[in-house]
């Protein structure tokens, strides 16, 4: 084939190429090329980034195309042009390369021309490849034509390489606009949809369908409208995103909170904004929660600012953070004289140990959670107050488990001390006027207790008066008079003292170690013969103390005399004295007339019992027998306070007074511990008995 041929089979691809581009450009290049030039079988391939494989894009075989593929690059031509960038073989092609053999020409290949594919940046990215089953005996027009047209061939696989890139990422973004939780939308800048993704409807219950091409700001609500556009005219005036929440109509007509955030789309090469987008998302739960801790917030700043209480809260070194109204209106200083002051400013200086002490015990959480404290005000007035403090210990953002402040309420209880005060004044005075009382009631069987000694002194006195007149009062008679004199004016003056005991007031009495015997006893005084008067039995057990009451008719025990008991003496005589005169009050009518005390000791306690003849207390009556003022007995007779004040002293004893319920007669139980805690003052070893007092003592 002459040059000039050559020449024109050049030009008449060249011409054929010249309007095409894309995959047209590489058939008809793969197409011309191969028929011009008679070539059977031709290939362009893409390079894998390691350049050990190639995969086919176009193969070309005797007037047709057909499939394409990968194939590893070893042991091929291909392999070689990468390192020479064209490669021509005008015969026996098959000998240098047995792989390409396969083709199907059982005669092999016998010629090859190849040149590789560069990129823009000059390194290959593919190759073009042609094969002939004939021996070719110039082929210097092909290489030259394969060189010119390799640029343009490369510039077309790396369109392809971005087009596939781009159709990819397309389809990722496509596919993360149907899959995303959040509303992806595009409007115009008078801000019609142009583009949404489906979010849109479980968003709003709209179709996308719906919405392009109109205008959102119907589906806004009224109050949100303005902050809206005033978002998107921003987006339109800057670069930036901005935030716009707002409340949004949905299909069924209820409204959801979504917050957008916005943004301009801008031209390139302008820089000028072309359309609007928004990622939106809904915000209805969050905005719920917002307001419902907004509501609790609400009240509980409410309630600081009206409640009674004194809110005050420190800084870990004192100083005061939050002084509510009530803190003003307790202590005198409004807010802003307060904050930021130490708390020194409002503890008197002879509080300032138990401060120290009580802050140290709440920065390290050991305790100091209560506390009364005494306040001068700044017009001088005492205050009383009880702290209620709690350490702050930082859960989050600070060091888990670090105090970083103390929160304090406090109570003004001035009022309450007072009241207190006057309360226990009035009891006090309510069990004296019980005692008196008591005593009222006893005062006949108390002159009989005198008025027999009496008489038995007056008699004697009158022996000796006569026998002296008759010249008859030897000294031994004498001496025998007198002394039956002094023992019955002794006996009128132990009755005497055991009033004047009985009559004091013992609730700040300290607690003495006392023969619950000897207690007994003197009860005794006070209403043993209103017993014997009215023939009422009066049983003691222990027996030891039956002695002392040859009169009594008593049901031995076994319990021994020794019992003792820590107590204040006077209280629980009036206690005992009080059981015993109710029991007496009881069976006075009846036609067996007894009542029974005994004690025992259980453990560490000492039980006492008042048992009369009586069939009990009516059931529907013993929850209010010890109520202060009820009383059972009649008008004038009771006050109703024995049993209430009894009641209190046994408790202030850390002890309990109950009615039996179960027992056949009636039956009052004290229990008391028989040792009481050291704290009024130090327990002694040795009992204390009322002194016996002398007839000299009834004139002190």
């Amino acid at each position: 084939m002459d040059r000039d041929q050559e020449q024109a089979k050049f030009e008449r691809v060249l011409e054929a190429l010249g309007p095409c581009y894309a995959d047209v450009f590489l058939d008809r290049l793969i197409e011309c090329f191969s028929t011009e030039f008679g070539w059977e079988f031709s290939s362009i391939s893409a390079l894998s980034e390691d350049q050990t494989h190639a995969c086919t894009l176009r193969n070309w075989a005797n007037g047709s195309f057909f499939n394409t593929g990968e194939y590893p690059l070893h042991g091929t031509p291909g392999e070689h042009l990468l390192q020479k960038h064209q490669l021509a073989l005008l015969e026996k092609a098959y000998e240098a390369f047995p792989r390409i053999a396969g083709f199907g020409w059982s005669h092999g290949i016998e010629s090859y021309l190849g040149h590789i594919i560069p990129g823009t940046n000059g390194g290959p990215i593919g190759l073009i490849e042609f094969f002939s089953g004939r021996k070719r005996e110039q082929i210097g027009l092909s290489q030259r034509l394969l060189h010119i047209l390799s640029s343009r061939l490369g510039a077309e696989l790396e369109r392809r390489e971005q087009e596939k890139k781009l159709r990819d990422s397309q389809d990722r973004y496509r596919f993360l606009c149907e899959q995303a939780s959040d509303m992806i939308h595009v409007h115009d800048l008078d801000g019609r949809w142009t583009f949404v993704n489906p979010a849109l409807k479980r968003l709003v219950g709209f179709e996308p369908t719906d919405v392009i091409g109109k205008m959102p700001f119907r589906f806004f609500h009224p109050d949100d409208l303005d902050s809206v556009k005033s978002s998107i005219r921003a987006a339109i005036r800057s670069h930036g995103v901005f935030p716009a929440t707002a409340r949004v109509r949905t299909k069924n007509g209820s409204w959801r909170w979504l917050e957008a955030r916005v943004q301009s789309i801008r031209d390139p090469n302008t820089d000028r904004p072309v359309e609007i987008m928004a990622i939106t998302r809904d915000i209805t739960v969050r905005k719920i929660e917002e307001e419902e801790r907004r509501k609790i917030i609400s009240r509980k700043l409410l309630h600081v600012e009206q409640t009674p209480l004194a809110v005050i809260e420190f800084t870990p070194n004192g100083n005061v953070t939050a002084w509510n109204p009530a803190a003003e209106r307790i202590f005198g200083w409004t807010r802003d004289q307060i904050i930021g002051q130490h708390f020194s400013t409002f503890i008197p200086e002879d509080e300032r140990a138990k401060i120290d002490e009580l802050w140290s015990n709440l920065l390290s959480q050991r305790g100091g959670f209560r506390k009364t404290l005494t306040h001068t005000r700044p017009d001088g007035r005492k205050l009383i107050c009880e702290w209620y403090n709690t350490p702050l210990i930082a859960t989050d953002g600070e060091p888990e488990g670090e105090t970083i402040g103390v929160a304090s309420l406090v109570h003004d209880v001035t009022d309450r001390h007072a009241a207190e005060e006057l309360i226990e004044s009035q009891r006090l005075q309510m069990v004296t006027a019980s005692k008196m009382s008591a005593l009222g009631e006893m005062a006949a069987g108390i002159a009989h207790e005198i008025n027999n000694p009496l008489a038995i002194i007056f008699g004697r006195v009158e022996q000796i008066q006569k026998l002296a007149a008759q010249g008859e009062l030897s000294q031994e008679r004498l001496l025998e008079l007198t002394t039956n004199i002094a023992s019955t004016a002794d006996r009128i003056a132990r009755i005497v003292a055991g009033l004047r005991f009985f009559a004091r007031d013992g609730a700040r009495d300290n607690y003495e170690m006392r023969a619950l015997e000897n207690l007994v006893d003197e009860t005794l005084a006070f209403c043993k013969s209103r017993f014997q008067h009215h023939e009422v039995r009066l049983d003691i057990v222990p027996p030891s103390l039956l002695r002392a009451h040859s009169k009594s008719h008593s049901k031995h025990a076994t319990i021994q005399p020794s019992t003792v008991l820590e107590c204040r003496p006077v209280q629980i005589s009036q206690v005992l004295l009080n059981l015993l005169n109710n029991a007496f009050d009881a069976v006075q009518n009846l036609a067996d007339r007894w009542v029974r005390l005994s004690w025992r000791q259980i453990g560490n306690d000492i039980e006492i019992r008042v048992v009369d003849s009586g069939r009990g207390i009516e059931p529907k009556i013993v929850d209010r027998i010890m109520t202060p003022f009820f009383t059972t007995k009649e008008l004038g007779k009771g006050t109703g306070l024995g049993l209430s004040i009894s009641r209190g002293i046994i408790e202030a004893h850390g002890g309990t007074l109950k009615v039996d319920t179960v027992a056949k007669h009636t039956t009052f139980i004290i229990r008391v511990p028989q040792f009481q805690k050291q704290t009024t003052t130090s327990r002694s070893n040795k009992m204390s008995r009322t002194p016996r007092s002398s007839p000299s003592d009834l004139h002190s």
